[in-house]
């Protein structure tokens, strides 16, 4: 049996002449060039299909020959052409938090779906390399680590402070001159002793909350405890200190002969004009 001549023996990835001639196509760089060509053999490995789910990761695209500095700028620029998009972005981590971007290509169907071809909207080669130059240079924006932090579940401002109502707001206020009655034994407050007069206003804008003897005690007692421990946690030091200024002394320290016979005390840190008392009984 004759082949065909126009037959291709193994998988391929078809490219359309109009999509060659394509401004957008002519100004790919050849990182970018790299990753649509690292995602169509990531199509071919899942048979042709799942156009829209695939997944290839940083590690993939580096052992194509791409350099790992240069991939975010690539696969931002393929987007921006309309080549590829991004279906599903991934998210680093460890083992089994992370997860790598998913790819759909423009000029492949999706299913039963055909081909959207965005890089159609590109009509001049001057706007195909604005797009790209522009994508190159954006820098994506880090994605906030939530560990360990309470949900805003309210919605409003998490960083704002609280407001503290004082005693002078005009709901809780109650002065002598009110003539608010009661209706407990049909007494009105006129009748009572003020309320700031018997509760004298002690907020934090009017005075501060007294130390009760037991607290200062207390807060005296862990004072001295933390001193003990610091003071243990240092006498090893200050021991083997005070040893070596010692054996140092008692090293350089000289003998009461040599003392004697080098006339050590003329030349000692004594000034020259002491002299010991046994020299100034004798000179007397």
């Amino acid at each position: 049996m004759i082949k065909r001549r126009n037959s291709i023996a193994g998988q391929f990835a078809p490219h359309t002449i109009e999509m060659i001639k394509s401004p957008a196509w002519s100004v790919l760089s050849l990182s970018a060039r790299r990753v649509l060509d690292r995602i169509e053999i990531e199509r071919a490995d899942h048979g042709g299909n799942d156009n829209g789910r695939l997944p290839v990761t940083y590690d993939d695209f580096e052992r194509y020959g791409i350099h790992r500095h240069a991939i975010r700028a690539a696969i931002q620029e393929t987007v921006a052409l309309g080549f590829a998009e991004i279906t599903e972005r991934g998210r680093a981590g460890n083992a089994e938090f992370r997860s790598p971007h998913k790819f759909r290509l423009t000029y492949f169907p999706v299913g039963r779906a055909p081909p959207t071809h965005e890089w159609q909207r590109i009509k001049t080669v001057e706007e195909a390399q604005a797009l790209a130059r522009a994508a190159r240079r954006e820098v994506p924006q880090k994605t906030k680590v939530q560990w360990r932090k309470k949900p805003n579940l309210s919605g409003g401002n998490r960083h704002r402070k609280r407001r503290f109502h004082s005693a002078e707001t005009t709901t809780t206020r109650l002065s002598a001159d009110s003539t608010t009655t009661s209706i407990s034994r049909g007494e009105g407050v006129a009748d009572r002793p003020a309320v700031a007069a018997r509760w004298p206003r002690c907020g934090p804008e009017h005075c501060e909350r007294k130390r009760w003897p037991s607290e200062e005690a207390s807060s005296n007692a862990t004072d001295i405890k933390h001193h003990r421990q610091m003071t243990q946690l240092n006498r090893p030091a200050s021991r083997k200190y005070w040893t070596h200024l010692r054996q140092l002394r008692s090293t350089f320290a000289p003998t009461s002969k040599e003392a004697n016979d080098n006339d050590h005390w003329k030349n000692s840190w004594r000034p020259a004009s002491w002299v010991p008392a046994q020299q100034n009984r004798e000179q007397g």
